[in-house]
């Protein structure tokens, strides 16, 4: 009998990444003609009892984490700074795992 394909116990976090998708994404619907403001949505499912791996933070992970779902939206409009955009939702998964963040290195 086949399962559910097993998970990692681990959740990756790049906020970085996260961030540049932000950006991307709004260039992308740009090229295509679509006006800003664009509504996004941002989140992470099967986040509980799972630990939380930063990179370049001492290798280290956190947790396990205590929610199911960690979810956020907002509005993007040209000029945003994404990374200030997602900072609510980082926060959230920082607390939901037990673990103070550190603002993101520029």
């Amino acid at each position: 009998m086949r399962g559910r394909p097993r998970q990692s116990p681990y959740i990756h976090l790049d906020e970085k990444g996260f961030a540049e998708s932000l950006n991307r994404c709004a260039a992308f619907l740009e090229t295509l003609g679509i006006p800003a403001p664009y509504k996004w949505v941002t989140g992470i499912e099967g986040f509980k009892d799972r630990y939380l791996y930063i990179p370049n933070r001492n290798d280290r992970t956190w947790g396990p984490c205590m929610t199911e779902l960690i979810e956020l939206e907002g509005t993007y409009k040209k000029g945003d700074n994404s990374t200030e955009l997602l900072r609510p939702f980082f926060e959230n998964v920082f607390d939901q795992c037990g673990v103070q963040r550190s603002p993101l290195q520029r």
